[in-house]
């Protein structure tokens, strides 16, 4: 659940005067030794008890010279000396605790801390550092009858933000034990699902056994069984056949948290600091499960050999953790494919053909005979989609007939007043699946241009994507892409079911725009203990990938820098207390737009804005 803005400490912001930084001469006197100290005591933050054999470091802010480690004793304490006047982190790990900076509100999140300032000869005693325990998530697991399931693995799930878009990633995982229990520990503070996936079906455990019994039974006759012995061999393999050819069949369902076999409907679970939450139980469901059947067929344009190598892939379009693909099948040379064990859900039915191979063979020649062979990966040709929904019949009859994926074409161009400085046919271009297709784990796409900048990338499936480009001097940096009068820089390409998309402009600068100054306290000093955040005040710029929202750490003098930003208007805000990826969150960005302050960048303007906490 989202916190009210009172439980943040957000910084109001004032426009403070641009002044000039003047660069001073490195002093080349060699540092004097240091003379101050550090000494405290890690405790435990739930129960006050001092954590020995601890791992405590010392780090200079900003990425200076010092760095130094050291382990607690047996009552928790730690000792830092010699130390240069100069501002420190402190930061503590052990296994089984979060690792944690000093000053964090909530340790363990990679939240900023609070900086030690240290002075010549300042010794800073009785310092109390606390260490905070990971959370851990807690249950049962019981099979349809209600007895305790042994061996059975459960995971869990934490929602992050990653470029605007709010994702899960995993985040532990155990196994039960004879009783059926599992525990998963040392989580962070979040929110996460749990789930459990079937290791195995009835009717697969049956067949399994079945073979074990007939490799049984075949020894014994290759040993001079009777005939009856082989009669029942016989009626045994036909039995065990019978059973995996069922076209519907109980089976195991993945489950999550609190008892849904799907994806969309799994409960979330917030966790706070060193919280165990007992009594998440799992109950294995058994469902009705499909045979899913049907034909591949090449198009009228691409002859039989478009089939060979293609994949059928159902993706669960409910499906909320990335990468998890429900099941994929290979048709044979006819076209054929069956799918089994599907569970009741809303299908996506994919089929893709394999990139295209081609070889190249060069030599031998006078100065080498050695003979050279290279092979080259092109373009997914050919793809098929259906729309499916399975509840526990078979589906005897779908179609997939075969077409040519679309193409993304345009042409790649520079700012530069004095016209091209480098070769275009350096520029390697690439599309990458976000969405759904980025869920079913789809391949990146890639394409390279001409020496006039135009490019084309073919065998593009329908689905939204993010491009980039690579392979440009170090100072040029995409300025925008344009498709379709939309610049897919902050909203994706959509490729539509025989649409191509063509006409792009993509177009790369020496010149992005920039926002730069110092932060500093109320009493006009340089400070380093924020983090400052630009976002556009458009909304529908908040969407991922969300290119215009940044962060960033001021350095040490206080000095900020933002690079790449394309021309608009602009909220300006320094925080504390936030954790990586919040500023993505349209919610949190809602309750900044009071205390932030207004900028407009012009196009490849440089804006130096100097901010003061007040």
């Amino acid at each position: 659940m989202m916190q009210r803005i009172g439980a943040w400490l957000f910084v109001m912001l004032a426009a403070a005067t641009v002044v000039a930084a003047q660069q001073t001469a490195r002093d080349a006197t060699p540092p004097r030794p240091g003379t101050a100290s550090i000494e405290g005591t890690l405790v435990a933050i739930d129960s006050g008890r001092p954590v020995r054999r601890a791992r405590v470091s010392l780090s200079s802010v900003g990425g200076g010279a010092v760095g130094q480690s050291v382990t607690t004793d047996d009552l928790g304490g730690f000792l830092f000396k010699d130390l240069p006047a100069g501002s420190y982190n402190l930061a503590a790990s052990k296994p089984g605790y979060l690792d944690s900076i000093y000053g964090q509100r909530r340790p363990g999140t990679g939240r900023p801390g609070t900086p030690i300032q240290l002075t010549d000869g300042q010794h800073l005693e009785k310092l109390t550092f606390q260490l905070a325990r990971g959370g851990a998530i807690m249950g049962t697991v019981v099979d349809e009858q209600g007895e305790p399931v042994f061996g059975q693995q459960v995971r869990v799930y934490r929602y992050t933000r990653q470029s605007g878009e709010r994702t899960l990633q995993s985040a532990g995982s155990d196994t039960t034990d004879d009783r059926g229990q599992y525990r998963i520990p040392v989580l962070l503070p979040g929110e996460y699902i749990v789930s459990m996936f079937p290791r195995e079906s009835p009717s697969d455990a049956a067949v399994q056994e079945l073979k074990i019994a007939a490799e049984s039974m075949a020894a014994s006759a290759r040993a001079g069984a009777d005939e009856q012995m082989l009669v029942r061999l016989k009626e045994d393999i036909a039995r065990a056949r019978d059973i995996k050819a069922d076209e519907t069949s109980d089976s195991y369902a993945p489950v999550y948290y609190p008892g849904t076999t799907q994806a969309s409907g799994a409960q979330s679970i917030m966790i706070e600091v060193g919280q165990e939450r007992a009594g998440v139980d799992l109950q294995q469901q058994l469902v009705r499960t499909s045979k899913i059947s049907g034909v591949v067929s090449a198009p009228a344009d691409g002859g039989p050999g478009a089939v060979a190598g293609t994949t059928i892939l159902l993706v669960d379009t409910d499906q909320i953790i990335p990468g998890v693909t429900s099941r994929t099948a290979h048709p044979g040379p006819d076209g054929q494919f069956t799918v089994s064990g599907v569970p009741p859900g809303h299908y996506m039915v994919i089929a893709r053909s394999a990139p295209l191979m081609s070889r190249t063979i060069e030599g031998p020649t006078a100065d080498s005979p050695a003979v050279k062979v290279s092979s080259t990966s092109g373009p997914m040709q050919y793809w098929a989609m259906s729309e499916l929904i399975a509840d526990g019949r078979n589906v005897s009859d779908l179609a997939l007939v075969l077409q040519k994926g679309m193409s993304v074409s345009g042409a790649v161009k520079t700012d530069a007043s004095g016209g091209q400085t480098f070769d275009l046919a350096r520029v390697r271009l690439t599309l990458t699946p976000v969405g759904a297709l980025a869920n079913a784990q789809f391949p990146q796409i890639f394409g390279t241009a001409d020496t006039a900048g135009r490019f084309a990338l073919s065998g593009v499936m329908p689905g939204k994507y993010k491009i980039a480009v690579a392979g440009p001097p170090a100072a040029w940096t995409m300025k925008s892409a344009i498709f379709g009068g939309r610049d897919v820089l902050d909203f994706p390409l959509e490729v539509k079911p025989s649409e191509d998309q063509g006409g792009g402009v993509i177009t790369l600068t020496t010149h992005p725009g920039t926002l730069s100054g110092m932060l500093q306290d109320p009493s006009g000093q340089p400070t380093a203990a924020y983090t400052i955040i630009v976002f556009p005040l458009d909304e529908r710029l908040w969407a991922p990938p969300a290119r215009r929202i940044m962060s960033t750490r001021p350095s040490t003098d206080g000095r900020y820098s933002f690079s790449g930003l394309a021309p608009g208007e602009y909220r300006l805000v320094a925080v504390t207390d936030v954790e990586p990826g919040q500023w993505y969150d349209p919610a949190f960005l809602r309750e900044l737009g009071g205390v932030s302050l207004p900028i407009t960048l012009g196009d490849g303007e440089r804006r130096v804005q100097d901010l003061r906490v007040k």
